[in-house]
Order: C-alpha cells, then structure tokens, then sequence
C-alpha cells in the first residue's frame, strides 16, 4: 500500500453545514504522494489494474490494530528481529463505503472520511468529518483507526502487469508513530477484477532520534540514535477493483527499532505494530 503522511493540526469539529454534500465546507489535508516503482511484469497476458468504483457502494467490516511497545534493554540481550505481529487496542469497525470513482466516501459510527485517489489508487487528499455529538475519544480513536485504513489502502503501477508480476510503494506512514514504508506487492491471482496480493513490508522511523526528556536533576536531555530497524509482516489481500476498499486478508506488521546512546550498557527497544484486517 502507499502510505501516507497527514499534518492534522486539530480534530476536526462536525460541519453545521445544511449543504447536500457534508464535505462542502470542509478542508481538505493533502497526503504525500507514494512512490510506486515496478520491479518485474510478470507473465501470461497483461493488463492496467486500476480502480473501476463509480457507483460502488460497499458494506464490510475492518478490523484495526496499533501498538507501541517501548522499553530499556540490557545491551547484550537484545534481540533485534521484530516479533511476530501482535495488535495492541484492537477495534472492529462496519463501514459504509461509497465512491465517485474519483472519491470515495467511508462511514464508521457516524464519522465520516473522504479521500480522493486516481485510478491506480493514488491518494492526493483526504477530508475528515467526525458526528456533531460525538465525544473527544470517540473522535480520536475513529479518526486514527479510519486513518489507518487509508494509509494500507493498495496501490497499483501505471504499467501492464500479469500473474507474478512485482512492484513496491513507498512513503510516509501516519499514527502513534511516524514510519517510512515500503511495500513489495506480488500478484498471484488475475481473476476478473479480482486480484489477490501476498505483501511483503520493511520499515524504518521518520525520525533518527529519540529524545527520552531530562532525567530528575539533569541539565539536558537525552537523546538515542536508531542503530537498526527490522520488520516481521504477515500480509495477503484481496482487491474486487470494482469495490473502494480490500475485501479479505490481511496487512499486518510489526517493526523493531533499536535505539543506542551514551551509556552502553542498555539500548531501547521499541515495538511498532498495525494490523489492517478485511472482511470481518
């Protein structure tokens, strides 16, 4: 999937608006474009995947999962392979998903987001509108959970590909923790507009430092450099390219970063996992 990398400043109050488009008023936030590199085309005939939803409507339910673990290690015991993936604050959302073509519409108890995207699934923009009488946690968890939706949203080359066929995404990730992703796509079915995907993801922290604030009656704090970054990943899904969002399976990863400072005696390790689960 392109990920990707919003500057959301505030959350977003409900519009007031009695406009027939909710969106009508509401700022739009643009998102970093990915880059999208074709590695092999594969074999067999060819074809453009694109996106074909105009007039879509779609119904499913996604299961969302984050966590951050974070903690000091003795230096001689870290382990610097990323576990298996292990969700953390698990939510189970039903969506109501309708599209344009050119945008698509996602409701999950009642707060609504709004992406634009081209035909390969391109995102450019994103507006978000929480329900009017919806509370502060409420807005907060719907909104990183809606957003992590679109940030594993697939996203196809320009190119012809066929059965085989290999690309990778790459771009900015959004949530508890800021990542740089690249996502190598494979395809190992074409069956109609079906296509499924295996997914193998590698990430590495937008930010090479980490600033543990100052410790009681220091002057200063302190700060650990990023000696390493792993990635374990178990995804697989399956696009409809007439439908907004995957249908089944799963894109789901958890990456070890290993952090190191002045004293070397310990280093800090720190767990990042999302899991993104279709059709639930």
């Amino acid at each position: 999937m392109t990920a990707v990398a919003l500057s959301l400043t505030a959350t977003l109050s409900a519009c007031s608006s009695q406009d027939s488009d909710p969106f009508a008023e509401i700022p739009a936030f643009d998102v970093d474009p990915g880059r999208v590199t074709l590695v092999d085309a594969g074999a067999g005939e060819k074809t453009v995947l694109a996106y074909s939803t105009d007039g879509a409507e779609q119904h499913t339910g996604v299961e969302v999962a984050t966590g951050v673990y974070q903690g000091a290690v003795a230096s001689d015991k870290v382990n610097p392979q990323a576990p298996a993936t292990d969700g953390v604050d698990e939510q189970t959302l039903q969506l109501d998903i309708s599209s344009t073509g050119e945008t698509t519409d996602v409701v999950a108890e009642g707060f609504s987001m709004r992406w634009t995207a081209d035909p390969s699934g391109q995102i450019s923009d994103v507006k978000l509108l929480p329900a009017e009488d919806s509370s502060d946690e409420d807005r907060e968890r719907l909104e990183r959970a809606l957003l992590q939706v679109l940030s594993t949203m697939p996203v196809f080359p320009r190119e012809e590909v066929g059965e085989g066929a290999s690309w990778t995404a790459s771009a900015r990730t959004t949530g508890q923790t800021s990542m740089f992703r690249t996502t190598t796509y494979t395809v190992t079915k074409i069956e109609g507009s079906t296509v499924t995907l295996d997914l193998d993801i590698s990430e590495e922290p937008t930010e090479k430092e980490l600033d543990l604030g100052a410790a009681p009656g220091a002057a200063a704090s302190e700060k650990l450099t990023a000696d390493d970054a792993q990635t374990s990943s178990q995804a697989e899904i399956t696009v409809d390219l007439t439908k907004p969002i995957p249908v089944a399976g799963q894109n789901s990863a958890t990456t070890r970063v290993v952090y190191s400072g002045a004293n070397n005696d310990f280093k800090v390790v720190q767990d990042v996992t999302t899991a993104t689960r279709y059709g639930k």
